[in-house]
């Protein structure tokens, strides 16, 4: 009973002092966002994201890409005829007409104003930026194509299903993608309401396909486009390219699409508490605490310290499994930064509980 209460006791501590530890100076100095830089910054989202990419991915049932390579505004008319006769429910084009009075305007024109299902772009930070045949596309519907970062190198990680502005709320180009194809998944996401999501980068691939492939009439290639949501636009602009967890340098397009598929796959990436973060640290350093104790008291010699660091180690891997099949199974997001920091610490806190127990110990008996 003694003892028992004595582990108690040590356990509630060494596990308190490891806590205090971690929110002084040591936080900062062992924290991995510490030395990244601002455009750097670490999330362990990019972790598992990276993880989870070698993996097998599935192919999309209901997002396509296609690419319009240098086609001019006639070759685009074309293409969008073409894919209208396809049949996908929506067609979202990621690009902006601006001036007017170049060969192919009157065809493009033609071809946004009479497809069923299109949606267009808007710059919700840039009302000016407009297609000029806007006032002509009365049956489109209109997307924001903006993205929930903070400069053009940020680390693309979230997305905003709707964007708040003068003239009233707009809807992302990707919720309104979804919403053609699954209202209710769509409907899930909206009471939210600007409440920015994760972004699933993983686990899902799309059928990409360029302009000749679509002009071809092909198909198999009708097939693949045929009641999907089909984002066109060019995925070698230099200026629309981003940093992201899955790829430093991925197209706008691409990105627009990963959202549709989140949305669409109706399994949202949810934060962990940091409430039950700290509990599981709590309860980890505990643990390791214990088999300290356990391992001082059977004396097992000179391996009593590589018992203890196998012990850390294999915390520690336990943590990035779990944290994964968190992530890939449930959709939980959990950092780790705080039960791993307190892992380390706990055999500091240890020291620091026992050796400051042996100095008073040891001043008592020359008192005496």
């Amino acid at each position: 009973m003694k003892k028992a209460l004595r582990y108690i006791l040590t356990i509630v501590v060494v596990t308190a002092t490891a806590f205090v530890l971690s929110h002084t100076a040591i936080n900062k100095l062992l924290s991995l966002s510490t030395y990244s830089g601002r455009n750097e910054s670490f999330s362990f989202l990019d972790f598992y994201v990276r993880t989870a990419s070698h993996g097998v991915a599935r192919m999309s049932q209901e997002i396509a890409v296609v690419d319009i390579g240098d086609l001019s505004r006639a070759g685009i008319a074309q293409l969008l005829d073409s894919l209208s006769v396809m049949e996908p429910k929506a067609v979202a084009i990621d690009v902006f007409f601006r001036y007017p009075g170049q060969e192919g305007d009157d065809a493009l024109t033609d071809a946004v104003c009479l497809a069923d299902g299109m949606v267009l772009p808007l710059d919700v930070t840039r009302p000016d930026l407009v297609s000029f045949f806007y006032d002509q596309a009365r049956e489109a519907r209109f997307g924001a194509v903006n993205l929930a970062a903070g400069g053009a190198r940020d680390v693309v990680r979230t997305f905003r299903p709707v964007f708040e502005t003068e003239d009233g709320p707009v809807e992302a180009m990707a919720l309104v993608v979804a919403g053609q194809l699954r209202p209710e998944k769509a409907e899930e996401v909206r009471q939210r309401g600007s409440a920015s999501g994760f972004i699933r980068y993983d686990g899902v691939e799309f059928p990409l396909f360029d302009a000749d492939e679509i002009l071809s009439g092909d198909p198999s290639v009708a097939d693949a486009v045929r009641g999907k949501g089909v984002f066109v636009g060019d995925l070698n602009n230099l200026q629309d390219l981003h940093v992201t967890p899955a790829d430093p340098d991925m197209p706008g397009l691409l990105i627009h699409a990963k959202i549709a598929q989140t949305i669409l796959s109706g399994k949202p990436i949810r934060q962990l508490p940091r409430w039950v973060v700290v509990l599981i640290a709590a309860l980890v350093c505990a643990l390791f605490v214990w088999l300290l104790l356990f391992i001082r008291d059977n004396k097992w010699g000179p391996s009593a310290k590589l018992l203890v660091r196998g012990s850390q180690f294999l915390l520690m891997y336990a943590f990035f499994n779990i944290g994964y099949w968190l992530y890939a199974g449930p959709g939980w997001l959990m950092d780790f930064s705080l039960p791993m920091l307190m892992l380390g610490l706990g055999a500091l806190a240890y020291d620091i509980v026992f050796g400051l127990f042996d100095l008073i110990t040891l001043a008592l008996k020359k008192k005496k």
